[in-house]
């Protein structure tokens, strides 16, 4: 139950109402390093958001669609079977 209310305290709602997470823990959660989700930002293939501080998160919705691409280009690989 400890990490649950930690969870719900990481996804902060910045400004607009977007649910969502800072880039480091978006990495975390990702599995990825947080240089390399910034270098996909940097390239157009990550679309963050900015907090009114100008904070980068990523919105929920974003994390959903890499997670999906993510599981997607795992499944299309072929294992050494």
């Amino acid at each position: 139950m400890k990490n649950e209310s930690h969870e719900a305290e990481n996804c902060r709602v910045p400004s607009g109402g977007v649910n969502g997470l800072p880039i480091q823990q978006a990495a975390a959660k990702l599995g990825m390093d947080a240089f390399a989700l910034y270098a996909l930002i940097q390239e157009g293939k990550v679309n963050p958001n900015r907090t009114s501080g100008g904070s980068l998160f990523l919105a929920k919705s974003e994390m959903e669609r890499l997670l999906g691409g993510l599981a997607d280009s795992l499944s299309n690989k072929e294992g050494p079977c």
